[in-house]
């Protein structure tokens, strides 16, 4: 999780890219609204399709939307497609957040979790700055576009690593 994190810059991003495509700024915070609606809405559906296929299909799943969405927005050229790219992302939140932090309690002991958790939080807290600072500089470099295609490529290869962990897992039994 700490890799995918890690490619998963601010979302503060996706506002910048809208204004540099050169949306009116009363549209700015209503691509936020919609991005949270979209969330809210699906979330509690997403739960239910965790507690039913698992938590690590679902968080691949997310994730693979991630990447979808952040190849979108880097090759989205006009205000609509970028509005759309950004309700999608909604999708990908609310569908991997929360059987992230199911799959995190289903691996540890119960009288871990605190820890496990505390630790998770400084883990991603520390992966989304360092992100923040790599997308950013990545766009100063290189642009915006290559900026969501480097985190989409990230995505891509931490979902790589999930799936092959999870296999391993898999194989190896409840033990492991």
């Amino acid at each position: 999780m700490g890799l995918f994190v890690l490619a998963n810059a601010t979302d503060a991003f996706l506002l910048l890219r809208l204004a540099e495509l050169g949306a009116p700024a009363p549209l700015l915070p209503l691509a936020w609204l919609l991005l949270h609606v979209v969330k809210a809405s699906v979330s509690w559906p997403a739960g239910r399709l965790a507690d039913r296929l698992g938590p690590v299909r679902v968080v691949q799943v997310g994730w693979v939307l991630y990447a979808a969405c952040y190849g979108a927005l880097a090759w989205a050229s006009s205000v609509p497609a970028t509005v759309a790219a950004i309700a999608f992302y909604g999708l990908y939140h609310a569908i991997s957040k929360g059987a992230e932090r199911a799959w995190l309690a289903m691996l540890v002991p119960a009288h871990a979790r605190g820890r496990a958790f505390g630790r998770y939080r400084g883990v991603t807290g520390v992966a989304v700055f360092a992100g923040g600072l790599g997308f950013g500089w990545a766009w100063q470099r290189w642009g915006s576009s290559t900026a969501f295609l480097l985190a989409g490529v990230a995505a891509v290869v931490a979902l790589a690593v999930l799936t092959r962990w999870a296999l391993r897992a898999q194989l190896k039994g409840p033990e492991a």
